[in-house]
């Protein structure tokens, strides 16, 4: 039996692979490809005064209703603090919770966005997402996202292939 042990400790890999894809690292890919490729991403911080602006508020939530663990939370908001200044993250459970129901096309409160990300299948990359990005009633979009990355020398994820999905 010693013999066999010895021949499974031999045969085990060192060598490191690709990190799996948390849930935390597919919100932190999908919010950072949000911020890149929307207006926010270029205007100044600065108001005409001189003052520091708000950060544009980005409203998370999870699309099928179940709540995003705290752990994540925390760890997406550990992930963006380099863009703190630009953008402020909010998690909420209830989608309805980040719009304005009583304004007419019931915008995003504060004049934000809301990422309702999909269920985030936790894995070895390539890892697919669906999100949809509202802004008000007449502004809402499907996407389906791949995240990638994540190899043994990087700890970081990006979004590859995003794909608008028809709209009913």
């Amino acid at each position: 039996m010693l013999s066999s042990l010895l021949v499974l400790g031999a045969c085990t890999s060192d060598e490191p692979g690709p990190r799996s894809v948390r849930a935390a690292d597919a919100y932190v890919a999908a919010i950072r490809w949000y911020v890149a490729q929307s207006p926010i991403a270029t205007v100044s911080t600065n108001n005409s005064d001189g003052a520091d602006a708000d950060p544009f508020v980005l409203f998370i939530a999870p699309a099928d209703g179940n709540p995003i663990d705290a752990e994540s939370q925390v760890d997406v908001i550990a992930e963006l603090a380099d863009i703190s200044d630009l953008v402020m993250v909010v998690f909420t459970d209830v989608r309805d919770d980040a719009i304005d129901i009583g304004i007419e096309g019931q915008p995003v409160k504060g004049k934000g966005a809301l990422l309702l990300v999909g269920k985030v299948r936790e894995g070895v990359p390539p890892v697919d997402v669906s999100i949809e990005v509202y802004h008000s009633v007449d502004d809402d979009t499907s996407y389906a996202m791949r995240i990638v990355g994540g190899g043994s020398d990087s700890d970081d994820f990006g979004v590859t292939a995003v794909t608008e999905l028809e709209q009913n």
